[in-house]
């Protein structure tokens, strides 16, 4: 894996439905997609606010951080959360 040869793995995904380039969002996969990341041993999360027209923000930060941390990583997740597609 990228960890065993001293590199860091980040992803993107967005709260919304769809990412900013039209991709599915995470919108109601959280918990799922945070126990995929805990399997692909990802170490950054930049989450952005894409197609999510009727979300509250910080109901849908804590929830994907909540499942961040409950997804079975040995480590934590750094996540940065943006407001990018508001």
């Amino acid at each position: 894996m990228v960890n065993s040869k001293g590199l860091k793995f980040g992803l993107y995904n967005c709260a919304g439905t769809k990412t900013c380039a039209g991709y599915p969002g995470t919108r109601g996969y959280e918990y799922q997609d945070a126990r995929n990341y805990a399997a692909w041993e990802v170490d950054y999360l930049k989450f952005d606010w894409c197609s999510s027209e009727g979300l509250n923000a910080r109901e849908a930060y804590t929830t994907m951080s909540k499942a961040l941390r409950n997804g079975g990583s040995p480590r934590s997740i750094f996540h940065a959360y943006a407001n990018v597609g508001q």
